[in-house]
């Protein structure tokens, strides 16, 4: 497969992500891990879960059961460091509000749960599932490079966050002179979706590439990772 390095780290992931997020549950064990020896062969490197996965899943027997998947399979095969393993936090199934799932404490609690789960010393890539709007950047920018220093996490990205916020945030990390957003996760088809029926349905806040982000990514060269 195509490599397509990620701007600004050393993360160099194959163009063909693997979702994770019905793994462990409706998608089996066995079944999940068959999909990912075949990625693997293929010269897949780049896996995407979070640590809400498969929790709204009938066939879900507990929580993180996406992750803890991954986590046996990489254990059973001996192939983490030939992985780049991300994972998502400051989302739930259960209805929590993103202002309580978005707090540090919360997300601090999140990574540790997802760092057990996998189970990795260091995540390669932790994105932001959601975004909290009512939160300046800063208590973003802020909390996620304490975390690279602490080396739970080595790169962070964003998932779902509005161009608007999007530029805040680089604006911000820049002058602080650290670490931004390397990367962005957002609804991208070759079909136009319908983002206001979604929202509609599940009562969601989805982010797609609009016009505005898909300009901020041009001017901006962000690495984009669509959903």
């Amino acid at each position: 497969m195509k490599h397509i390095p990620i701007a600004g780290t050393d993360l160099n992931p194959v163009c063909l992500c693997m979702g994770t997020h019905l793994m462990g549950s409706d998608v089996n064990e066995r079944d999940s891990f068959a999909i990912l020896d075949a990625y693997c062969e293929a010269g897949g490197n780049f896996l995407d879960t979070a640590h809400a996965y498969a929790d709204w899943a009938p066939g879900c027997l507990h929580k993180n059961v996406s992750e803890t998947t991954i986590g046996l399979w990489l254990r059973q095969r001996k192939n983490r460091d030939a992985f780049i393993v991300g994972t998502k936090g400051g989302y739930s199934s259960d209805g929590t509000p993103f202002s309580e799932l978005l707090s540090c404490e919360a997300l601090q609690r999140q990574i540790a749960r997802s760092r057990a789960c996998l189970p990795v010393d260091t995540i390669d890539l932790y994105w932001l599932h959601r975004d909290d709007p009512a939160r300046p950047v800063a208590h973003f920018i802020d909390f996620l490079n304490e975390q690279v220093e602490k080396k739970t996490i080595r790169h962070f990205g964003c998932s779902n966050w509005t161009a608007q916020r999007l530029q805040e945030a680089a604006e911000y990390a820049a002058k602080q002179g650290v670490k931004g957003f390397v990367a962005n996760q957002m609804w991208w088809s070759l079909a136009t979706p319908d983002l206001d029926a979604y929202n509609r349905s599940c009562n969601d806040t989805a982010v797609g590439m609009d016009p505005e982000t898909r300009a901020y990514h041009g001017r901006t060269k962000l690495t984009a990772v669509p959903f």
